[in-house]
């Protein structure tokens, strides 16, 4: 039940466009289907994710914005 909401949060407060209405097959599909790396540098943790994977500027998106709200 806590991932069926996190989901659904997820959703209209970080997903726009398609993503933001996607059904959760395709959600699973696209993001958390995803190759990326977890790596540590600079005293920090960073995902990579590669910029070949088709939705990669749609699953960064959230992260780059100022402000969710």
């Amino acid at each position: 039940m806590i991932a069926v909401d996190l989901i659904a949060w997820l959703q209209p407060i970080g997903l726009d466009g398609d993503l933001a209405k996607a059904e959760p097959k395709r959600l699973r599909y696209r993001i958390l289907h995803t190759t990326a790396r977890l790596v540590r540098g600079q005293r920090r943790r960073w995902l990579r994710i590669p910029v070949t994977w088709t939705w990669a500027e749609q699953i960064t998106a959230p992260f780059n914005r100022k402000s969710l709200f």
